[in-house]
């Protein structure tokens, strides 16, 4: 809280023109940052707040995302604190079967992410006794095994493209345009473009990761309100292999999304913000 407090009290000292958020995972995503900005009257690019906390918060976004039709994988709220047993957990694991996984509720990147096998560990992993123990709450979600990933990638209220990603222990294979045939590619980027709708979200770039497979078709993992933007990113190679540099990517979020919030132009030309930013990213 005294960080937070230094950093408004920084930005209403500093005569801030715009701010466009480097920051994303837990700090950027969850809204914070973008709440404290708000309160400073700073204008920033991207979604404000509320969405942001909104679609950082999985249960909440996976409910949300339900309610217009949209596909998520089914998944269980284990609250948060420690299990000591399997009582807590024993329910919810019969509802979505065997093999699941374990993240928390709150954050992105896949980080937390625990792929369990049986009921016996989940109490282990939530209680420290295999390793140390995860943050709650928790969510329980039934592996979808065989899946293929898509990151579909959105910005000014369309479709820039699609990523195909295959995860290895050593790296991760992107692959774009995604290898799938057009008819499905183009279910696929409909399927994100209304999940990023149904969030509030799409204007500023926004991430859809979403699984495919035979058994269970497709389902939309994750809608990301904040993907990072460095240069190596999905979000800047799939901007790249529709046309966009990297270069106009970040001026036309500055000129799009902090003009249209501020209702003025920064005191930088577009060419000095965006080589600023771009440097900076």
């Amino acid at each position: 809280m005294d960080a937070d407090l230094r950093l408004e009290q920084v930005l209403r000292e500093a005569g801030v023109d715009a701010c466009l958020l480097a920051l994303h995972g837990t700090t950027g995503g969850s809204g914070r940052i973008q709440a404290l900005l708000e309160r400073a009257g700073v204008p920033y690019a991207g979604p404000n707040s509320r969405t942001t906390a909104r679609a950082f918060d999985k249960l909440r976004a996976r409910a949300c995302l339900a309610e217009h039709n949209v596909p998520v994988p089914t998944t269980v709220d284990l609250g948060g604190g420690d299990a000591r047993g399997d009582d807590r957990t024993a329910l919810p694991a019969r509802m979505i079967g065997w093999p699941a996984v374990l993240k928390p509720r709150f954050g992105s990147q896949q980080r937390g992410l625990v792929h369990l096998e049986d009921q016996a560990a989940v109490a282990d992993v939530l209680s420290g006794a295999t390793r140390p123990s995860l943050p709650g709450p928790h969510l329980l979600e039934r592996t979808i095994r065989g899946a293929l990933e898509v990151q579909v990638v959105l910005f000014e209220g369309r479709v820039l493209g699609s990523m195909q990603i295959e995860r290895t222990p050593s790296a991760n294979l992107l692959s774009c345009p995604p290898e799938l045939a057009r008819s499905s590619l183009r279910g696929v980027e409909n399927l994100a473009r209304n999940a990023a709708a149904a969030l509030g979200l799409g204007q500023a770039p926004t991430r859809v990761d979403v699984l495919l497979s035979v058994r269970h078709n497709e389902v939309v993992l994750e809608v990301e309100p904040l993907p990072p933007l460095h240069r190596d990113g999905v979000v800047a190679l799939v901007a790249r292999s529709a046309g966009i540099s990297y270069e106009s990517l970040v001026a036309r979020v500055i000129h799009r999304m902090v003009v249209e919030r501020s209702g003025r132009s920064p005191r930088v030309r577009p060419s000095e913000a965006s080589a600023l930013a771009a440097a900076a990213l």
